[in-house]
């Protein structure tokens, strides 16, 4: 009877253990994250990535942080043009008000970077990186944790397959420059003739030629006299 009890001691021991280790594995999410560029062709490596956790994962639902209340996302009604700009909104807000993040992973030689961490909803932020005077700017994610995908199944793991706009240096620096404006001084005089600066000369002119005329006239009318 003893070793019956102890037995079942034992058992109950072994699926307590088993229940325990099963609630931590679903507790916990796994993300991973390539950034490669260049169609396929250019790893980005050394590259720091951010992730900053907006929601807890609690009893089957999200439960936001104080700090992003007013980020709110339905993800049942939400519509994708909206989650592009509500996705851009906290990015910037986490940067504006320099908030640390949760995690910080580094990318290796591949360009990969993987992660495990508790689930909830997390940002995913990047700051812009230059390579072979290209400056790449990565698009922000949010992602939740466990993920659902369009068949309504669950997920604790996710790939992430970074997108980003590209910029040439050299092009940006040459929208940058702006030809420099020269300005007259106020008290500066200008040495070109305007207009209507002419108008004086021409006049005199007229005058002198009109005198030289008359004293023609009055010479030769007075050799006619003699």
């Amino acid at each position: 009877m003893k070793k019956i009890i102890k037995c079942i001691l034992i058992m109950l021991v072994m699926i307590s253990f088993s229940i325990n280790l099963y609630a931590k594995e679903n507790s916990e999410s796994s993300l991973n994250i390539s950034f490669i560029t260049e169609n396929n062709t250019q790893y980005m490596e050394g590259v720091d990535i951010y992730l900053y956790k907006l929601a807890s994962y609690n009893n089957d639902k999200f439960e936001w942080d104080e700090i992003y209340n007013d980020f709110k996302i339905d993800f049942d009604k939400i519509t994708d043009e909206d989650f592009v700009s509500a996705t851009q909104k906290l990015d910037e807000y986490v940067k504006s008000n320099n908030i640390n993040p949760n995690y910080k992973i580094t990318t290796d030689s591949k360009g990969l970077a993987n992660i495990t961490f508790e689930n909830g909803i997390y940002l995913i932020s990047l700051n812009e990186v230059e390579k072979n005077n290209i400056v790449y700017k990565p698009y922000p994610y949010i992602v939740p944790m466990p993920y659902m995908d369009e068949k309504g199944i669950s997920s604790n793991e996710l790939s992430v397959e970074l997108k980003y706009d590209r910029y040439d240096t050299q092009e940006l620096n040459s929208l940058e420059q702006v030809p420099e404006k020269v300005e007259t001084p106020v008290n500066s005089q200008s040495t070109k003739v305007k207009a209507g600066d002419y108008m004086p000369i021409i006049s005199v002119g007229l005058i002198i030629i009109s005198l030289i005329v008359i004293i023609i006239v009055i010479k030769r009318k007075k050799d006619k006299d003699k």
